[in-house]
């Protein structure tokens, strides 16, 4: 992995700039990728997981933050989630750009005059604006 400087908490956190960088990061030939950082403690012993991220910029983030934590010995590494089901779901919502999607549709629900859909819609936007509140205080 190389080493660039660390892009802006807030983008590095943002749902949709996640599934940008998913869509359009190299993949290392690795169908589902995840990058991990791993260590060693000295040259015989085994090898240890630090960290698994989504994105590349994930990984190196966390380099920036915590790197100096991290055994000198180190390998930056690519893995697969082949048949780890539940990561790669995950891994295709946040690169399917679904979250923008939905948002957006709560947004247009938002303006409507009248919705007259109910209690239902008017508490999932409003369950919406407070996981949108919590996200955005989380990022301060």
């Amino acid at each position: 992995m190389e080493t660039k400087p660390p892009i802006p908490f807030k983008d590095l956190t943002s749902i949709s700039k996640i599934g940008e960088r998913i869509r359009t990061q190299v993949n290392r030939m690795t169908a589902n990728p995840i990058f991990q950082i791993r260590s060693q403690k000295t040259p015989y012993s085994r090898e240890h997981v630090e960290m698994s991220t989504f994105t590349e910029a994930g990984a190196l983030d966390y380099l920036s933050c915590n790197g100096h934590n991290i055994p000198p010995i180190r390998f930056d590494h690519v893995d697969s989630l082949h048949r780890c089901h539940e990561m790669i779901a995950i891994r295709n919502f946040l690169k399917s750009g679904e979250y923008d999607a939905l948002c957006e549709l709560a947004e247009i629900a938002r303006s409507l005059p009248g919705r007259g859909c109910g209690d239902h819609i008017d508490a999932l936007l409003s369950k919406l604006d407070e996981t949108r509140a919590e996200q955005r205080k989380a990022n301060e």
